[in-house]
């Protein structure tokens, strides 16, 4: 899928911040006549099965040869100068990027009216500290892949990790995690394009978590490994899977009538420019590219209007794989011996991001067994901010070859940045944790012997 989007706003301090250039001018490639000034259409035409759609066999040319203005990347990919400026060697400046503080101070604001609630004058308020190590704490679990192991085991003191109990007490951790808030609508903030640029390919996928008890929107999807889970809509980009854009899906609103192709309206509000699969059932379809009878494996039909390219493939006997693309005008083919298209090659390429993404994050996930749908949302939250931030770490370290020839980078950023969230909390701590390893890790990080 090509992507292209307006720029960013960033201020003259910030541009001065970074060497990195976040837009190259490409107006010499795009002519200023209109295209439809310069394109013909030739030979037969094919009308879908709707009767709206007419199709040509030959593509729309361009005399000029010069690319349509909407496929033209108008920035850089990578990191922007926003971030450039503000991420350091220290992995947990990657990560603040993502919590900045009109969030962080939602969150906190919200969970301390919650805890108020629940516990009353038992309840003690957080601050930033507390929830940087209750979010270290998760980080790390998930690190040692111990997200589905009960609390009490994990500060247990001879079966537990001595980490755990060092930082804070289990009554506090599962205080924090009982009224945890974050679901005040007005204050979110769109900050994943701030950070990063993603480069021409981009994938739009869904992306299932797991959950099987009460929401009101909770789906079943059979061809995920988790049936029934919370949907999100996510735009990643196809090179390193950052997350660019999420939209959940939240159900439709009571009275309201079912939307119809929500599938497209999602995918059109978060990309321009694309490429993918469609069914050879929809009506939009000429019956001529649909048909696979009597069609030789390995042969294209190609479909062209003035905006898309429409080719069927016929890899099997009886059997075809059709998309459709903006960004392709021609029938290109390929050299290799199976002939597959240049719009399956590259639809190959970059179909998955979002799948590269599950896989990554489920690796090393913070989620725990809950019976809380929010809770389930923040965990998603908190596993794509650990990812996003890693990629901007690497990113932004690439010329200090961070721990080159490592083969668990992720895993050493991840409990680099678990270390870095708990050790405020550690230091501020006005006792001693009881049990002798716990309080041995606490008195080395707190800086004194026994």
């Amino acid at each position: 899928m090509k992507y292209s989007e307006s720029d960013n706003e960033v201020s003259d301090e910030e541009e001065s911040c970074s060497e990195c250039e976040d837009y190259v001018e490409q107006a010499e490639l795009y002519d200023s006549s209109s295209d439809s000034d310069n394109e013909t259409t030739l030979g037969e035409t094919m009308t879908s099965k709707n009767g709206q759609i007419k199709y040509s066999k030959d593509p729309y040319t361009n005399k000029f040869g010069r690319a349509s203005k909407k496929n033209i990347i108008n920035m850089m990919p990578g990191l922007t100068r926003y971030s450039c400026s503000r991420i350091t060697d220290k992995e947990i400046s990657s990560f603040e990027q993502f919590f900045p503080p009109p969030l962080l101070h939602t969150i906190l604001k919200y969970t301390n009216i919650e805890g108020k609630r629940i516990f009353d004058k038992e309840w003690t308020d957080v601050d930033n500290i507390d929830m940087f190590a209750f979010f270290g704490l998760l980080l790390l679990a998930g690190v040692y892949r111990s997200n589905n192991e009960s609390t009490e085991s994990l500060w247990d003191c001879e079966k537990g990790r001595p980490i755990f109990g060092a930082t804070m007490s289990l009554k506090t951790f599962k205080k924090i995690s009982r009224v945890i808030r974050f679901d005040n609508r007005q204050t979110r903030i769109e900050i994943l394009p701030k950070l990063y640029n993603p480069s021409e390919n981009v994938t739009v996928n869904e992306q299932l978590v797991a959950f099987r008890g009460r929401c009101p929107f909770r789906q079943y999807m059979p061809s995920k490994p988790a049936k029934y889970g919370i949907k999100f809509w996510v735009l990643c980009d196809s090179a390193t899977s950052y997350v660019w854009s999420i939209q959940p899906y939240t159900g439709k609103e009571i009275g309201s009538i079912p939307e119809r192709n929500q599938g497209m309206r999602v995918v059109l509000d978060l990309i321009v420019g694309l490429k993918g699969t469609i069914r050879k059932n929809k009506p939009e379809l000429p019956p001529e590219i649909t048909t696979t009878k009597g069609r030789p494996i390995y042969s294209s039909s190609f479909a062209f209007t003035k905006e898309t390219t429409l080719v069927s493939y016929i890899p099997k006997k009886n059997k075809s794989a059709n998309l459709l693309s903006t960004f392709h005008h021609r029938p290109d083919v390929s050299s290799r011996t199976d002939k597959k298209p240049v719009i399956i090659l590259d639809y190959n390429k970059c179909k998955g991001g979002v799948d590269t993404l599950d896989k990554s994050v489920s690796c090393y996930s913070c989620r725990r067994k809950t019976n809380r749908w929010p809770q389930v949302v923040f965990s998603n939250m908190l596993d794509i901010s650990a990812f996003n931030a890693f990629v901007l770490f690497t990113a932004a370290n690439h010329n200090h070859n961070w721990k080159e020839g490592c083969f668990a980078k992720r895993r050493h950023f991840l409990e680099n940045l678990g270390m870095q969230l708990i050790t405020p909390y550690i230091k501020k701590r006005q006792t001693l944790p009881r049990a002798p390893f716990s309080q041995e890790i606490a008195k080395k990080i707190r800086g004194f012997s026994q």
